[in-house]
C-alpha cells in the first residue's frame, strides 16, 4: 500500500494500511542503522549488546552528549568575574608601556577592591543583566533508550570499552582478559616492578639539580618559582591498553565473538600506553626564546665593533651599511635556524641594482659637476623616503582622544588624574607631529635652497638634467599629499586639542620655547592648505623661480605624452606635478597665460591630460581631481581650459569602451610569451642564447610590465573616478536612501558590465603576473646580458667616431664628456684599454684595429646608468651652461644616435629590478583602502563591513550571477581558464615534453632493451579501460539522471584516447568500450540493462511528467518502494575527471541534472543506447505495458465497470451547473468513494502513461540525432540546398529559376569531389562500391521515408486492448451509446470528474502526485479505441464546464466549490487537447472527418423524450 493520500483520510481500513506501512518502514531503518552501526562495533566479550546500546557506541568515543544547563548561569557569573579582575588590574596598574612577559611567568591571581565608579557601576548592572538571563533548554542528541544504555554499560564491571588500535572501530572486551594481556606485556625484560612509588624521591633529585642552578644563577627566579611548582605538582601516569585486532584475522575475530572459550584462548594483543594527561610539560618555545634574546645580545655586540670601526675610518660607507644590514637579519636568523635545527633557505638571493648613490665616489672618472649633483640627489631621496613615512602615519592615524575619558566639569573629583593619562597617551602621537612639523620645514627650505641656488642669475643657462628636475617633481607631489592628508585629517586636530588643554591644565610645557613650539604646532594643523602656502611663499621669495618650475612642467608633460613612465603611481605624480606646479607659478607678477602665450608651456596639452585624468590617486582611498589646483589659482581664467570646463565625461570613466583593445593586447602578448616559456620550459640550451635573443627576450619582459602597469591604471583610474563620483538613490534605484557614503561609491556605483569588465582585467593582470613571475630568472638572465651588451657596445663602438671628431676638431669639452662616459661604465675584454687607439688621436681605424666586446651577466647599478645617462644628455640638451649648446656641434647622425640611447635606456632601471616592478605594475591593493572614508564617518564606524570593499563585491558578483566565463576565472586564475572563459583559441607551439619520450622504442637498462612506448601503451590500456569501467559503475549505482554525466565521462576518456593515441598505440576506442559495457557478445550490455532496470523501478512508478517544461520530476509521495542499487566505487579522482578538484568541479555541474529526466538525459541515452539498446528498452517496456493493459489495468476496470451507473445521462441546461454537479456526484458516489481508485488504479494508469511518454520522447530524441547524422552527410550524398535568390521589380520569374538551375549545376560541379558513391566506384573495389550504395541507400531512404518508431508503438498498444472488456457491448440503436456506461471513455469521464475535483490546502494535488502521465494514459487509450469524439461530447466534466459557461454560478456543492472544480476541468480539457492533438499527428487517424464522402452512413439526430410529440 501507499502512504497517505490526504492529511485527514475517513476509510479505516486505507488509515490502517498507512500506519502499517510507517510502521514497517521505521522497523527497516532502526534495522538498516543497526547494521551500520555494528560495523563500528566490535563486542568480543561475552555482554550481549542490545540494539540501542551497539546504536550509541557506534557514535564512537569522541561523542559529547548535550550538557544540563543546570549551572550555566553559575558558570557564565564565575568567567565575568575573572573578566572584572583583569579590568580592575588593568585600569589601576596599566602604564601604557608593552613589557616582555617572562616565559615562564605564573599570574598571581590578585584580586583588587575597587577601580573607579564607572567601573564599578558597569561591574554591578552587568551582574544583575545576567543574574536575569534566561537558558534555553538543550535538545537531546540522543535518545532516551540510548541514555539508559549509558547507565546500564557504566554499571557493568565485567567488560572493558576501548577504541581499537590504527581503526575507528570500538571493542568491548571481557575485563578478564584484558587483565590477563596487561599483566603478560608489563611482566616482562621492559618494566621492572617496584614496592613503593619513586615519584617524590624523583622530584626531590630533580628540585636539588634545579635548585643548583638558580643558586649558581643560570636560571633566573621566576624559572626556578614555575620549576619549584611543577615538582610539587608532579602526578603518576596512567597505564592502559588498545586492543590491535588488526593482528588477528577475520575468521578468528568472528569466532572471538561467537564463542566464549575462543576468547580465553585468543588473547588479543594490545599496543601499551602511558597517559601524561595533567602533568605540565616545558614547551621548545620558551627555550627558544631565551635563545634569541642571547643571539640577540651578540648581534648587538658585533654592532657595535662595526661601528666603531666606521668611525675611525677603517671601514667605508657601503661596507659599513653591508654589515649593518646582514648583522641585523640575516646572521641572526641563521642562528636561530642552527638551534632550530632548520634547513637553510638556499635560494640564491635577489639582485638589487638601486643603490641609491651610495657608491658614487667610485666613478671618479665622470664630470665632477654630475658627482655632486648625485651626492644632492642621494640626500633628496632620504627626505622623499620620510615623506613617504609621514604620509602612512597621518592617513593611518585613528582619533586616539574620543576612546579617552573626558573632564566633564572643573569640579570633578579626579580630573587631574584623567588629565594626566590623556597626556600620557597622546604624548608619544604628538611628538610624531612636532617631527611632521619640524621635517616639512626643512625639507621646504631644502627644497627651496635648491631652486634658489638652480635660479641663481649665473645658473639660469646651465643644465639641469631629467633626473634632477623630476626630483622636484616629486617633491612637490610629496607636498601636495602631505598638505591634502594633513586638511582631510580631523582626528589629529582632535587628538592635539585634547593633548594641549590637559598639557596646559597640568602645566607639563613650562619652557617659553616649547610654548612656542606647541602654539606653532596649532596653527599648522589648523591652518588648511598650510604646506602648500609655506612653499609657495618660499618660492616667491626666489627671483625667476618661474622658469624653473616651467622646466619642471614641461619635463612632465613631454614624459606623459611619450608615455616615459613604467608604474602608476610615476603617471600620476606627473599630472599632479602639472597642476600644482602651475598654481605656484601663478602669482600677481607672473601669469601662466601669458607664459602660454610666449610658448613657455602648452596649456592646451596640460587642458587636454587634465580632462583625460579628472581624478588620480592621493594616497590610499584619497583622490584628488588635478584641476581644482588651477581653479584656486590667483589669474583663472575658464576661457582657456575648454576641455576640463566642459560637461563631458572623463575618458578614464568608461573602461568598457578599451576593454576590446586590451583583450587583444592580451592575446597577442601571450601567445608571445607562450613560446618562450614553452622553451624554456621543455629544452635545455647547451649554448647561451644570441644578442638578438636577449633583446627581444628583454624587449618583451618591458612590454609586458607596460601592459600590465597600462591595466592596472584602467582599473585604479576608474576606481578613483567612482570614489570621487558617489550614486545615489535617484541615479541607481538599489541604492538605499541611507546608504554610506563609501557604500555609494562602492557596492550601488557599478554597473553589471562594469563588475565583469574589471574582473576580467584584474584576471589578466594576475594571470600575467603569475606566468612573468615564474620566468623571472630566464627574463633577468636576458635582461642583464642585453643591457650589458647595449652599454658596452655603445661605449666602445658607437662614441668612437663621435670621440674621433672631436679630436680631429679639437673640440675639448665634448671629448671629455665622451672620455667620462667610457671610463664610467667600459668593460674592455682583457681589462685593459686598447693601446694606440686611432680614435684618440683623431684617425680612422686600420684594417687590423679591432674590438671585441665581451658578454658578461651583470648589469649596470643605478649610479652607473645616472652618471652616463645625464652625461649623454648634456650633449643633446637645448641648455648645456656655455653661450651656445653642444648639440650644435655634433653630427645630426650621432646626434640621433645618442638621442636613441639616452631614450632606450629610460626603462633599463625597471627592467634590471624586475620583481619590484613586476610587483608595483600588478599593484592593486588600493581597491582594500578606506581610512579616508572611515575619518568622513566621524567616529561612527570603526571599520566597513568587507561586503563594501571591491574585492568582496566583485567576488559576490560572480557568485549572484553565475557568470560562466567569471567563474571560470575564480576557478583557475591560470592563462588557460582565461582563454576558455573568453572563448579564444589560441595556437600554442607543440611542446616537446612527451612526444620524444614516447616515441622511444628500444631504451637500455641494465642490459636489456626495453620498448617504452609499449610500456606506457599498455598501462594507458589498462587506464583507460578501468576509467570506463569506474563510469559505469558510478552510473549503476545512480538513477537514470546519472546519464548525463556518464555521457561527459565516455566523451573525456575518448577525447583523451585520441589524444594520446598519436604516440602510443592503443586498442580501439569502441572496442574498449564494448568491453567495459559487457557488451563484446551480449546482445546489449551494462548500460542498457541499467537504464532498463531504472525505468522499469524507478521511472515508471515515481516520476511525474510536466508538459510545460518537457522533465519529468520525483514524486512527492512515492508509491513504490526504493529501489536497490549497487554501491558506488571510490576510485583515484584520476580515473573520474583527472584531478580532485576537477572531479568535484564537474559533480558540481552534473548535479544540476540530478533532480529531473529531461530532453538531455533522452539525447545521452540515444547516443549510449545506439538502436539496438533502444530497441531493448522498447521491447521490455512494451512488455510492462502489456502486462499492466492485460493484467492490473484490466482488472479494476472490470471492478470500477460494476461501480459505476448502468445508465449516466447529460442533464439539460435548464438543471443549472450546480445541479449538473450534485447529479454526477450522486451517480459517481461509488467510484469516488472506491478506496484504490487513487492509489493503486492511478498508479497503473501513470506507469502505462510515463511509458507512452518515454516511447514520444525517445523517438524525438532520436529524430535529432538523425537530422543531425544526415546533415552532415548531405553534402557527401549531392544533396546540396538551393540558393536564394531574391526577385526585383521587372524580373521574371521564369528568368530567375533558370538563373536558379545554373547556380545549382555549378555548385553540383563544385561539390562533385565530395560525393562517395562516385568516388568509390572510381577507385574502390566492388565490395566497396556494394558497401558504399547500400549505405547511401539506407540514408536516402532515412531521409525521405519519415519513419515513426512511436507510431509503431501505439499500434502495438492498440493490439493489448482488443478486449471487448475495453469497447464495450454493442450499442442498442445501432449507431452509438450515448447514456450507457458500457465503453472505456465513459469510464475515463467518471475516472476524470473524480481528480478534477479540488483539494484543501494541505493535501497533494494529483499533478503533484502523478502528473500528466495519467491524462496520458486515459487519452492514449482513448485515441486507440476509436473514442475521442465520443469522449469529448459526453463527458461528465466537459458538460459541467459547458453549463457553467452559461449560467456562471459558483456555489459550494456537497462541500465542492464549484469555480474551483471547473477551473480544474478546463485546465485539463486544455491538456486533453494537446495530447489528442499530438497522438493524432502521429497515428494518421481514419475517423469520419478523414474518410471520402460515398463511405460515411447519416442518421437522424435523437429527440429528447420532453420534445418528442404524439402528432
Amino acid at each position: 500500500m501507499a502512504r497517505r493520500f490526504k492529511r485527514t483520510i475517513k476509510n479505516k481500513k486505507v488509515r490502517h494500511k498507512l500506519v502499517e506501512n510507517n510502521n514497517n518502514k521505521r522497523s527497516k531503518l532502526h534495522t538498516k542503522l543497526v547494521k551500520n552501526a555494528k560495523l563500528f562495533v566490535k563486542n568480543l566479550s561475552g555482554h550481549n549488546l542490545t540494539d540501542h546500546e551497539t546504536l550509541l557506541l557506534a557514535k564512537g568515543v569522541k561523542f559529547i552528549i548535550n550538557p544540563s544547563n543546570k549551572n550555566a548561569i553559575r558558570n557564565v557569573m564565575e568567567d565575568f568575574d575573572e573578566f572584572s579582575r583583569k579590568l580592575r588590574c588593568r585600569y589601576l596598574y596599566n602604564d601604557g608601556r608593552i613589557y616582555k612577559r617572562h616565559p615562564f611567568y605564573i599570574n598571581s591571581g590578585y584580586k583588587p577592591l575597587d577601580s573607579c565608579p564607572a567601573i564599578e557601576n558597569y561591574i554591578f548592572s552587568t551582574k544583575i543583566e545576567l543574574s536575569r538571563m534566561k537558558i534555553n533548554k538543550h535538545t537531546r542528541n540522543i535518545s532516551a533508550e540510548e541514555l539508559s544504555a549509558i547507565r546500564n554499560l557504566k554499571k557493568n564491571n565485567n567488560i572493558i570499552i576501548r577504541k581499537a588500535d590504527k581503526n575507528s572501530t570500538l571493542c568491548i572486551l571481557d575485563k578478564d582478559n584484558y587483565l590477563r594481556e596487561g599483566l603478560r606485556q608489563l611482566h616482562n625484560i621492559h618494566y621492572e616492578e617496584i614496592v613503593e612509588s619513586n615519584v617524590k624521591e624523583v622530584a626531590e633529585t630533580a628540585f636539588s639539580i634545579i635548585r643548583d642552578l638558580h643558586n649558581d644563577n643560570y636560571i633566573d627566579n621566576i624559572t626556578f618559582k614555575y620549576l619549584k611548582e611543577n615538582i610539587n605538582t608532579t602526578k603518576v601516569g596512567k597505564f592502559y591498553l588498545l586492543p590491535k585486532i588488526h593482528k588477528l584475522s577475520q575468521n578468528i575475530l568472528s569466532e572471538m565473538e561467537r564463542n566464549e572459550t575462543a576468547r580465553r584462548e585468543n588473547l588479543i594483543p594490545g599496543r601499551p600506553i602511558v597517559s601524561l594527561c595533567g602533568l605540565r610539560q616545558l614547551h621548545n618555545i620558551h627555550y627558544e626564546e631565551i635563545v634569541e634574546s642571547n643571539v640577540k645580545e651578540v648581534a648587538e655586540t658585533a654592532f657595535s665593533i662595526i661601528r666603531d670601526l666606521h668611525n675611525d675610518n677603517y671601514i667605508d660607507n657601503i661596507t659599513f651599511k653591508y654589515l649593518k644590514e646582514n648583522i641585523s637579519t640575516t646572521k641572526f636568523k641563521a642562528l636561530k635556524n642552527v638551534w632550530r635545527q632548520d634547513i637553510p633557505d638556499r635560494r640564491p638571493t635577489e639582485s638589487n641594482f638601486d643603490t641609491n648613490f651610495e657608491d658614487r665616489n667610485a666613478y671618479v672618472t665622470g664630470v665632477a659637476k654630475y658627482i655632486e649633483e648625485a651626492t644632492v640627489h642621494a640626500d633628496l631621496n632620504k627626505l622623499l623616503e620620510k615623506g613617504q613615512e609621514f604620509a602612512a602615519i597621518l592617513y593611518t592615524w585613528r582619533c586616539c582622544s574620543r576612546a579617552l575619558p573626558q573632564v566633564k566639569s572643573n569640579e570633578q573629583p579626579n580630573r587631574s588624574e584623567i588629565y594626566n593619562k590623556i597626556v600620557e597617551v597622546l604624548d608619544p602621537q604628538v611628538s610624531k607631529l612636532m617631527e611632521f612639523m619640524y621635517f616639512v620645514r626643512e625639507s621646504i627650505e631644502r627644497f627651496g635652497g635648491e631652486v634658489k641656488r638652480l635660479c641663481h642669475i649665473q645658473k639660469r643657462n646651465d643644465f639641469v638634467s631629467e633626473a634632477y628636475l623630476l626630483t622636484l617633481g616629486k617633491f612637490i607631489n610629496t607636498f601636495a599629499e602631505l598638505d591634502q592628508l594633513k586638511n582631510m585629517k580631523a582626528s589629529i586636530r582632535n587628538d592635539y586639542s585634547a593633548f594641549r588643554r590637559a598639557a596646559q591644565f597640568l602645566k607639563v610645557i613650562a619652557d617659553p620655547q616649547a610654548l612656542q613650539e606647541s602654539q606653532n604646532l596649532s596653527m599648522f594643523l589648523a591652518t588648511q592648505n598650510k604646506i602648500r602656502d609655506m612653499l609657495k611663499e618660499v618660492l616667491q621669495s626666489t627671483p625667476g623661480y618661474e622658469e624653473l618650475l616651467a622646466d619642471v612642467i614641461n619635463i612632465c608633460v613631454n614624459m606623459y605624452e611619450s608615455r616615459l613612465y613604467l608604474e602608476p603611481s610615476e603617471k600620476y605624480m606627473l599630472v599632479k606635478v602639472m597642476a600644482c606646479g602651475l598654481f605656484m607659478i601663478d602669482n600677481e607678477q607672473n601669469n601662466i597665460y601669458k607664459m602660454d602665450s610666449k610658448k613657455r608651456i602648452n596649456l592646451t596639452k596640460i587642458d587636454k591630460y587634465l580632462k583625460q585624468l579628472e581624478v588620480v590617486p592621493l594616497y590610499g582611498d584619497m583622490q584628488i581631481n588635478p584641476y581644482h589646483y588651477i581653479k584656486y589659482s590667483m589669474n583663472f581664467d575658464p576661457g582657456k581650459w575648454p576641455a576640463c570646463e566642459s560637461s563631458h565625461p572623463s575618458p578614464q570613466s568608461n573602461l568598457l569602451a578599451n576593454l576590446e583593445a586590451i583583450r587583444e593586447d592580451h592575446m597577442s602578448y601571450i601567445s608571445q610569451l607562450a613560446r618562450h616559456s614553452n622553451e624554456a620550459i621543455t629544452t635545455t640550451r647547451e649554448a647561451p642564447r644570441t644578442d638578438d635573443e636577449n633583446r627581444e627576450l628583454t624587449d618583451l619582459a618591458l612590454r609586458g610590465l607596460q601592459l600590465m602597469s597600462a591595466w592596472t591604471q584602467q582599473v585604479m583610474e576608474l576606481y578613483s573616478w567612482k570614489l570621487l563620483h558617489p550614486t545615489d538613490q535617484h541615479q541607481n534605484k538599489d541604492c538605499p536612501p541611507d546608504a554610506e557614503e563609501y557604500e555609494r561609491s562602492t557596492r550601488y556605483n557599478y554597473s553589471s558590465d562594469e563588475k565583469f569588465a574589471i574582473i576580467e582585467v584584474i584576471a589578466m593582470i594576475k594571470g600575467l603576473q603569475l606566468l612573468m613571475a615564474r620566468m623571472e630568472s630566464v627574463f633577468l638572465d636576458a635582461i642583464r646580458r642585453n643591457i650589458y651588451a647595449e652599454i658596452q657596445k655603445f661605449v666602445q663602438i658607437t662614441v668612437r667616431e663621435p670621440l674621433r671628431k672631436s679630436v680631429r676638431k679639437k673640440n675639448d669639452v665634448i671629448k671629455v664628456i665622451i672620455l667620462a662616459v667610457r671610463d664610467t661604465c667600459a668593460d674592455w675584454l682583457r681589462g685593459v684599454e686598447p693601446h694606440d687607439d686611432p680614435a684618440m688621436k683623431g684617425k680612422k681605424e686600420d684594417e687590423g684595429f679591432n674590438i671585441k666586446v665581451p658578454s658578461r651577466n651583470v648589469g649596470p647599478s643605478s649610479t652607473q646608468l645616472y652618471m652616463v645617462r645625464t652625461m649623454l644628455e648634456s650633449l643633446i640638451a637645448d641648455k648645456s651652461g656655455g653661450k651656445k649648446t653642444l648639440r650644435k656641434e655634433i653630427d645630426i647622425n650621432h646626434l640621433q644616435i645618442i638621442d636613441n640611447f639616452h631614450k632606450q635606456s629610460f626603462f633599463w632601471n625597471y627592467i634590471l629590478n624586475f620583481n619590484e616592478s613586476l610587483h608595483n605594475c600588478c599593484d592593486l591593493s588600493q581597491l582594500w583602502y578606506r581610512e579616508f572614508f572611515l575619518e568622513m564617518t566621524m567616529g561612527r564606524r570603526i571599520q566597513f563591513p568587507i561586503e563594501m570593499s571591491m574585492p568582496w563585491i566583485l567576488t559576490d558578483h560572480i557568485l549572484e550571477t553565475k557568470e560562466p566565463s567569471m567563474m571560470d576565472i575564480m576557478l583557475d586564475k591560470r592563462f588557460r581558464a582565461e582563454c576558455v572563459s573568453q572563448n579564444v583559441k589560441i595556437n600554442y607551439p607543440v611542446a616537446n615534453r612527451y612526444e620524444t619520450l614516447l616515441k622511444q622504442r628500444h631504451v637500455q637498462i641494465l642490459g636489456r632493451s626495453i620498448d617504452l612506448n609499449k610500456l606506457v601503451g599498455q598501462r594507458v590500456n589498462a587506464s583507460l579501460q578501468k576509467a570506463l569501467d569506474v563510469a559505469i559503475s558510478r552510473f549503476e549505482a545512480g538513477d537514470i539522471t546519472g546519464i548525463a554525466e556518464l555521457e561527459g565521462l565516455v566523451d573525456c576518456n575518448r577525447l583523451t584516447h585520441k589524444l594520446m593515441r598519436r604516440y602510443l598505440t592503443l586498442n580501439d576506442f569502441d572496442a574498449m568500450m564494448r568491453e567495459a559495457n559487457h557488451n563484446v557478445s551480449a546482445p546489449y550490455g551494462r548500460i542498457t540493462l541499467h537504464v532498463f532496470w531504472e525505468l522499469n523501478y524507478d521511472f515508471l512508478p515515481n516520476y511525474c511528467y510536466n508538459a510545460a517544461t518537457s522533465r519529468f520530476v520525483k514524486t512527492k509521495l512515492p508509491f513504490a518502494p526504493a529501489s536497490q542499487r549497487e554501491k558506488p566505487p571510490n576510485p583515484s579522482p584520476f580515473y573520474i575527471w583527472g584531478t580532485k578538484a576537477l572531479t568535484s568541479s564537474y559533480s558540481a555541474i552534473y548535479s544540476l541534472y540530478n533532480g529531473f529526466v529531461g530532453p538531455q538525459h533522452f539525447r545521452a541515452m540515444c547516443r549510449l543506447l545506439g538502436y539496438q539498446g533502444i530497441a531493448v528498452v522498447i521491447e521490455e517496456l512494451l512488455k510492462i505495458v502489456k502486462a499492466l493493459l492485460k493484467g492490473t489495468l484490466r482488472d479494476y476496470t472490470e471492478t470500477l465497470f460494476k461501480a459505476m451507473p448502468q445508465v449516466c445521462r447529460l442533464l439539460r441546461y435548464d438543471y443549472g451547473s450546480p445541479g449538473v454537479m450534485g447529479y454526477y456526484q450522486a451517480q459517481l458516489n461509488d467510484m469516488i468513494q472506491y478506496p484504490d481508485l487513487r492509489t493503486e488504479v492511478f498508479q497503473s494508469f501513470r506507469e502505462v502513461g510515463n511509458s507512452v511518454l518515454f516511447f514520444m520522447l525517445i523517438e524525438q530524441a532520436l529524430t535529432q540525432e538523425e537530422v543531425n547524422d544526415l546533415k552532415h552527410a548531405a553534402p557527401f550524398q549531392n544533396i546540396i540546398p538551393k540558393p536564394f535568390i531574391p526577385i526585383k521589380e521587372g524580373d521574371s520569374r521564369k528568368e530567375k529559376e533558370q538563373e536558379l538551375k545554373v547556380v545549382m549545376k555549378k555548385l553540383e560541379q563544385k561539390y562533385a569531389p565530395l560525393q562517395v558513391v562516385p568516388v568509390i566506384e572510381k577507385i574502390g573495389t566492388e565490395q566497396q562500391v556494394s558497401i558504399a550504395g547500400e549505405g547511401d541507400l539506407l540514408t536516402r531512404e532515412r531521409l525521405c521515408c519519415g519513419l515513426s518508431m512511436f507510431e509503431v508503438v501505439l499500434s502495438r498498444i492498440r493490439e493489448y486492448i482488443d478486449d471487448p472488456l475495453w469497447k464495450g457491448q454493442p450499442p442498442a440503436n445501432g449507431v452509438m451509446n450515448i447514456d450507457e456506461c458500457t465503453e472505456f471513455h465513459r469510464l475515463w469521464s467518471a475516472i476524470q470528474f473524480v481528480f478534477c475535483i479540488p483539494v484543501g490546502d494541505n493535501e497533494f494535488t494529483i499533478e503533484e502526485l502523478y502528473g500528466e502521465g495519467l491524462n496520458w494514459a486515459g487519452c492514449a487509450l482513448i485515441v486507440l479505441l476509436s473514442q475521442q469524439r465520443r469522449f469529448e461530447a459526453l463527458d461528465f466534466s466537459y458538460h459541467i464546464l459547458k453549463v457553467n459557461r452559461v449560467d456562471m454560478k459558483d456555489e459550494n456543492v456537497k462541500g465542492i466549490q464549484l469555480k474551483k472544480m471547473v477551473d480544474r476541468i478546463r485546465k485539463f480539457q486544455i491538456l486533453n487537447n494537446q495530447i489528442f492533438a499530438v497522438l493524432n499527428k502521429y497515428l494518421h487517424t481514419n475517423d469520419a472527418d478523414s474518410m471520402p464522402v460515398e463511405h460515411v452512413r447519416c442518421f437522424q439526430p435523437p429527440i429528447h423524450q420532453s420534445l418528442a410529440t404524439t402528432i
